[in-house]
């Protein structure tokens, strides 16, 4: 065997023991050939770490550090070029003044960072006409086939994982260099705003949190492991609701392959890895959940939980240590926040949270909680002793067998459970029913005066709907969301109806007009089928007012939001697998063509993802962006077509409702011509 057969047999053993036995047998007497062999594996594990460079500013662009010297670190960094030459080599003469030159369609405007494995730079997609950051492999390790492959390969995988909270990756090219185009994030890093503020607040924690496990369970999903969760790679978006990103996919692999690099080399940032990944071990996706605990007790005290004085001090600590208490660093930290960070910090990866989504839906709901009541009932058994941080829940024995002490305490404890049920009762009659009832006064903000008030599409309540068909929308996560006027006699009349083509598994979302929910009390909603029998959540009707209505669905919970005011949750989930399956969109009308909706739509706009996560100010113009699936602004003023404003091509057909062209005096007729149905 030449050394090329040589070398493209040992890259397919996973495993450093064996591939070096095989070595050992195939270049045995050759010991020139065995060393080229070991600088090509050398190469081949470098290429695939090349997606480490964030795709952020240069402040945020910095190597992680191995060795206990920072002053040989920075001496090695300090030596290394800036990556303009190299990244010129490739470029095309630029057409803006000043900026370094062309890459395909990109204009290459400036060199953002380097690291050992490429070159990062800020560009603007001229077809698409949008800022991002292209990462070009290192042109030494782009010289050889087997590190070219793998570079793609994984690139690939990456790519195929859509979620809002994963940097997106928008293009893998091969020519003239292995590059990729990323989504450009301009704001910090995790790590610089605590460098600025030192730890954060209970809610910035938590739904951060609960974002990074979002972003994570959507990796989980297609059987990819991060494999370095640190802050400096989660980045801060700099938007009202603080949305992140996690970015540096560069260690990421399948599941079957993640145990060690190919040269058997542990990969990750020793203060922030897994006491399995930091043993070589074989993983899966519960050490990134361990990685996650790590960030979440830097988030709340201000430091890791495993700090040293050498890497392998700090490897030591990981495998062995147990942390040190939050409360004692951070007094007044809440157990049961504590009770979660500890359990994803568990040595055994059984003991951990089984799943990312597990992990997401409880500091989500715990955050909920906190937002609306102040107060969080724990759903995780909080941590007994610095020693002993077990959080799993453990299931009652079963009281029908054991001892007669057994029998008593159970006894006892069926006593104690009926009187705090009767004390429940009890407080729902005496603070939640009146609170339920104050609910139908409360107060929702009137919305200022717009340009598109008393223009749209009239609705009679008696055969008038729009029909979108033909869709192909499969997304774990909706937000549906119109600006709408319902006449004060509407009853039971659907808005706005999302749905699945019509079946056994039907499913759907809609925005609706209730009946009467009390003598002189009307309800609107939001409602949901899936899985399970429907579920609506309610907030007040006001017939006669222009307001917003947003019902928006993240994946576990619908919520629904009258005027940027939240008004109920429920929850749900789809039929099979994690999407929704949706192909239908009803305007006016149920997916059945009944509960009929009597009053006018300015504005409409379905979105792929969950837009709200709490109180806000809705636009007073809803826009396109790449979020959105379908978008109506009921400016066509004439003819039976509704046009999407998104540029998707979904338009509807209008069957019978009326163009308002202009506002009406108050008790007149609206100037308007009724559309027949086609």
């Amino acid at each position: 065997m030449n050394e090329r057969e040589i070398f493209l047999a040992a890259i397919e053993f996973a495993d450093p023991t064996e591939r070096a036995a095989y070595l050992d047998r195939a270049c045995e007497g050759r010991a020139d050939m065995r060393a080229q062999i070991d600088e090509l594996l050398g190469a081949h594990l470098e290429a695939s770490r090349f997606l480490e460079a964030p795709a952020v500013g240069n402040e945020a662009f910095a190597p992680t550090r191995l060795s206990d010297s920072p002053e040989l670190d920075d001496a090695a960094h300090a030596e290394r070029p800036s990556g303009e030459t190299e990244f010129l080599r490739y470029l095309q003469p630029a057409t803006r003044p000043g900026w370094l030159g062309r890459l395909g369609h990109y204009e290459v405007e400036h060199i953002l960072g380097r690291g050992a494995f490429g070159i990062v730079a800020k560009a603007f997609d001229e077809k698409l006409q949008r800022v991002v950051a292209v990462k070009l492999l290192n042109p030494d390790l782009a010289s050889t086939s087997p590190p070219r492959k793998r570079f793609l390969r994984e690139a690939r995988t990456v790519a195929a994982v859509t979620h809002e909270n994963i940097v997106a990756i928008h293009a893998v090219e091969e020519e003239p260099v292995p590059y990729l185009v990323m989504e450009y994030i301009s704001g910090p890093t995790l790590q610089q705003r605590m460098d600025a503020q030192g730890p954060l607040d209970v809610l910035d924690v938590l739904w951060i949190g609960q974002q990074v496990a979002s972003g994570l369970a959507a990796a989980h999903a297609v059987k990819l492991i991060h494999r370095d969760i640190k802050p400096s790679n989660i980045l801060l978006t700099g938007v009202p609701n603080e949305r992140i990103r996690i970015t540096d996919f560069g260690l990421a692999r399948a599941v079957d392959d993640a145990s060690l690099t190919n040269s058997g080399v542990i990969a990750g940032t020793p203060l922030y890895m897994a006491p399995e990944q930091a043993r070589g071990e074989a993983l899966d996706h519960r050490a990134d959940l361990f990685s996650l605990g790590s960030v979440l007790y830097q988030m709340v005290s201000g430091r890791p939980p495993f700090r040293a004085a050498s890497t392998v001090a700090v490897l030591k600590r990981v495998c062995e240590d147990t942390p040190r208490p939050l409360n004692d660093v951070i007094p007044q930290t809440p157990a049961w926040l504590e009770a979660v960070i500890f359990r994803l910090l568990e040595k055994n990866p059984e003991d951990r949270f089984q799943s990312a989504q597990e992990v997401a839906d409880l500091l989500g709901r715990y955050r909920n909680e906190l937002q609306l009541a102040g107060t969080v009932t724990p759903l995780v058994a909080a941590a007994t002793s610095a020693g002993n941080h077990q959080a799993v829940m453990k299931p009652p024995a079963d009281p029908r067998t054991g001892s007669t002490s057994d029998r008593d305490h159970w006894r006892t404890r069926g006593i104690i459970q009926g009187l705090l049920m009767g004390m429940a009762v009890l407080a729902f009659v005496l603070i939640v029913a009146p609170r339920t009832a104050r609910w139908f006064d409360a107060t929702i903000p009137e919305l200022p005066p717009s340009e598109t008030q008393g223009a749209g599409l009239r609705f009679d309540g008696r055969d008038d709907w729009v029909q979108v068909s033909s869709l192909d929308w499969h997304y774990p996560q909706f937000t549906i969301e119109a600006f709408v006027t319902s006449a004060p006699g509407s009853d039971n009349g659907t808005i706005v109806c999302l749905s699945s083509k019509p079946g056994v598994e039907n499913e759907w979302m809609s925005l609706f007009d209730g009946g009467p929910a009390d003598p002189g009390k009307r309800i609107s909603g939001a409602g949901i089928k899936g899985k399970t029998p429907y579920e609506n959540a309610y907030g007040p009707f006001a017939g006669g007012r222009r307001q917003h209505r947003a019902l928006v669905f993240d994946g576990r919970y619908l919520n629904y939001y009258i005027n940027g005011i939240w008004q109920g949750q429920r929850r749900a989930e789809p039929h099979e697998g994690l999407e929704w399956k949706m192909s239908e969109l009803w305007i006016g009308c149920g997916s059945d063509r009944r509960r009929l909706f009597q009053g006018m739509i300015d504005q409409l706009r379905v979105s792929r993802v969950a837009r709200y996560e709490s109180g806000f100010t809705p636009a007073s113009r809803l826009e396109s962006d790449e979020r959105t699936l379908a978008l109506y602004h009921f400016e066509d003023r004439s003819g039976n077509i509704l046009t999407d404003a998104s540029g998707h091509g979904h338009h509807g057909t209008i069957h019978g409702a009326t163009w308002i062209t202009s506002e009406r005096p108050a008790g007149s007729e609206p100037p308007g011509k009724r559309i027949e149905r086609p």
